[in-house]
C-alpha cells in the first residue's frame, strides 16, 4: 500500500516537535544559569507607561526607593513606605505608576494574578538611603511587612526556601543548586542592593540580615569590586557573608588610576636616564616606540569599552582622538627627522595621559554618587543632555578636536620652517 505524506503537515509536525523540545530545555534551565534582558529604571515614564507594560518584555526590573521626598533628609515618606524615583533631585514619586513603593508593588502583584503562569520575576530594590531608626517606620522589618502585605506567601521565593535544612544559603545552592525556571514559574524574588551615597557600602545590607535573619523575604546583593570579595564582601560580617548568593558588580574607574600610574613612569624615564648618565640614541628610539604601543593599547581598550556598552558616537570620537594623538607624535618625529624642532601645541602625551586618567577616575567616583546609568533630561529636548559616562566621554571629544588641531599646527609650523630653510639655501647658493 502506498502512503502519501503531505510535506506541509510533515513540516508542521517537525516544527511542533522542535518548539516542544526547546521549551523543555528552557524549563530545565537553573535560575542561576538563566540569561535574560533586565530593565534598569524601567519604572520611569519615558521608558514605560506602566510596570505592566515593562513586564511584557522583561522579567527583571529595578525600583529605586528613597525615604526623602527631595534631596536627602527633606520631608520623609509617610508611614512604612518609600518614594520611587531615580534622582535625589526629583520631588516625590516620579515613576510610571505615579505612586510609592506600595503602589508599584501592587501593580506588579495585579499583573501576576492576571498571568499566573508567568516566568519568575526578579525585583531589585535599590535602596538609596539608610534604614530608619528604631522609632521610625522604615526599618528592615517594615520593608518585609510591606512586601508580605501585598504578595501572598506562596508567590514569594524567599531565602528561607533556599536554605531548607542547610546551615547557610551558600552551602544550600552549592549542594542542592538553584531550582529550575519551571519550578519557579509564578514566583517573585526580591533582592536589595545598597545605593547609599554617604554611608559605607553594604552596611545597609548587613543590618537587614542582622535584623531579619532567617525570616527575611529578600535576598541581598552587596557591591563588590574584586573577585576576592565574592567570599567576603566589604561591610558584611563573616556570619552574614555565608548567606550571600547575589552580587552587585560595579565599574569604579580603576583603569584611570592605572593609566596615571603607568604614565608617571613614562614621564620620568627620560629624566632618570639623563640623570643616571644612561641615555642613548637607541634608548630614545626604544622609548618612543613603547610609548606608541602603550597609547595604542590604551585607546583600543577605550574604544572597545565604549562600543561594547553601546556608546557608538563616543567611540568614534575616541578613535579620532587616537588618530590625533598619533599624528601629534608623528609630525614632531618626522619634523625632527628633517632637522626641524617642532614641539608646540596642546595635548602632548603628558596632557593626554593626565586627562584620560583623571576623567576615568572622576567617572567612577561620579557613578558611585549618582549611579552608573544616570541621565539628565531637559524639558522640550527628546534626548538626554548629560549622563554618567559624559564625565569621561566629553573630555575625550575635546581631546579629539585639540589633538588634530595640534597636529595641523605642527604641520604648518614645519612647512614654514622648511620654506625658510630652503629660502636661506637658495640665497646662499645665489651668493
Amino acid at each position: 500500500m502506498n502512503v502519501i505524506v503531505n510535506p506541509i503537515l510533515l513540516l508542521l509536525l517537525l516544527t511542533i516537535i522542535t518548539i516542544t523540545a526547546k521549551a523543555g530545555e528552557e524549563d530545565t534551565v537553573l535560575y542561576n544559569n538563566k540569561y535574560s534582558v533586565a530593565c534598569h529604571n524601567c519604572y520611569e515614564k519615558k521608558y514605560s507607561s506602566s510596570l505592566e507594560e515593562a513586564l511584557s518584555y522583561t522579567s527583571t526590573i529595578e525600583l529605586d526607593i528613597w525615604d526623602s521626598r527631595y534631596f536627602i533628609g527633606k520631608k520623609k515618606c509617610s508611614g512604612a513606605d518609600w518614594y520611587v524615583k531615580h534622582s535625589l533631585f526629583q520631588k516625590g514619586n516620579n515613576n510610571c505608576v505615579g505612586g510609592s513603593l506600595r503602589a508599584c508593588l501592587s501593580e506588579i502583584e495585579i499583573w501576576t494574578r492576571k498571568n499566573p503562569a508567568h516566568d519568575v520575576i526578579t525585583i531589585y530594590i535599590d535602596k538609596k538611603e539608610g534604614w530608619g531608626s528604631s522609632r521610625s517606620s522604615r526599618r528592615p522589618e517594615d520593608l518585609d511587612n510591606l512586601i508580605a502585605s501585598i504578595f501572598p506567601a506562596e508567590k514569594i521565593y524567599s531565602p528561607k526556601q533556599v536554605l531548607a535544612e542547610n546551615q547557610s544559603l551558600r552551602n544550600s545552592v552549592n549542594s542542592c543548586n538553584w531550582p529550575s525556571t519551571f519550578e519557579l514559574k509564578g514566583k517573585v524574588i526580591f533582592v536589595i542592593t545598597d545605593a547609599t551615597m554617604i554611608k559605607r557600602k553594604n552596611k545597609l545590607l548587613n543590618k537587614y540580615l542582622n535584623t531579619q535573619k532567617s525570616q527575611s523575604l529578600c535576598f541581598v546583593a552587596p557591591l563588590i569590586k574584586k573577585q576576592r570579595e565574592i567570599a567576603m564582601p566589604g561591610g558584611i560580617s563573616k556570619c552574614n557573608a555565608a548567606n550571600i548568593i547575589f552580587y552587585n558588580l560595579r565599574y569604579v574607574g580603576w583603569a584611570g588610576a592605572l593609566v596615571l600610574f603607568a604614565g608617571l613612569f613614562d614621564m620620568l624615564d627620560g629624566q632618570v636616564a639623563r640623570l643616571g648618565n644612561m641615555s642613548s640614541t637607541f634608548g630614545a628610539l626604544f622609548d618612543s616606540v613603547l610609548d606608541r604601543y602603550s597609547e595604542s593599547v590604551m585607546f583600543f581598550g577605550i574604544c572597545y569599552y565604549l562600543v561594547s556598552h553601546h556608546y557608538f558616537i563616543s567611540s568614534i570620537f575616541a578613535f579620532i582622538a587616537f588618530i590625533g594623538s598619533m599624528m601629534v607624535s608623528y609630525t614632531r618625529a618626522r619634523s625632527e627627522g628633517l632637522g626641524i624642532e617642532n614641539k608646540g601645541g596642546l595635548m602632548q602625551r603628558p596632557e593626554r595621559v593626565v586627562l584620560i586618567g583623571v576623567t576615568a577616575i572622576a567617572c567612577g567616583i561620579t557613578s558611585n554618587f549618582i549611579g552608573g546609568n544616570y541621565k539628565l533630561y531637559v524639558p522640550g529636548i527628546r534626548f538626554h543632555v548629560f549622563e554618567t559616562m559624559t564625565v569621561f566621554t566629553l573630555p575625550i571629544t575635546i581631546m579629539a578636536v585639540l589633538t588634530n588641531i595640534t597636529a595641523f599646527k605642527r604641520l604648518f609650523a614645519a612647512q614654514g620652517a622648511i620654506e625658510k630653510k630652503e629660502k636661506s639655501k637658495n640665497v646662499a647658493a645665489s651668493n
